[in-house]
């Protein structure tokens, strides 16, 4: 039992944040589209930018063409037969992960910043 719930708590967003921060993420893709992935995944928003990312060369068009072939738990899942493939991959996704956070930390910041003088 854990008292005080620490290590069973999860930060968990609205819908409507995630399909924000999707958008502020990836700028070529149209809010329809982003909806449709975010739904595709169940509203997982690792899964969905971890899809977005291992396809990143495509265009949102041919990404969701890909969908009824992509599992719902992501891209990154799956045996990868020893190679280590997976793990690199997995790698990857995190870094581009954390990269696509920092920039969406940048630019709510710099709209906070921006509204704060226009108040």
């Amino acid at each position: 039992l854990n008292p005080n719930n620490q290590s069973t708590t999860t930060m968990s967003i609205s819908y409507e944040e995630a399909l924000e921060t999707l958008q502020s993420m990836f700028s070529g893709y149209t809010p329809q589209q982003l909806d449709t992935l975010l739904r595709h995944h169940g509203g997982h928003m690792e899964h969905t930018v971890e899809t977005m990312l291992a396809y990143v060369d495509l265009s949102p068009e041919e990404v969701l063409e890909k969908l009824e072939d992509l599992p719902a738990e992501g891209v990154g899942g799956g045996d990868d037969g020893g190679s280590g493939e997976s793990a690199d991959r997995r790698r990857v996704f995190d870094a581009d992960e954390e990269l696509a956070r920092q920039l969406a930390a940048e630019e709510e910041q710099q709209q906070q910043h921006q509204h704060q003088r226009g108040a």
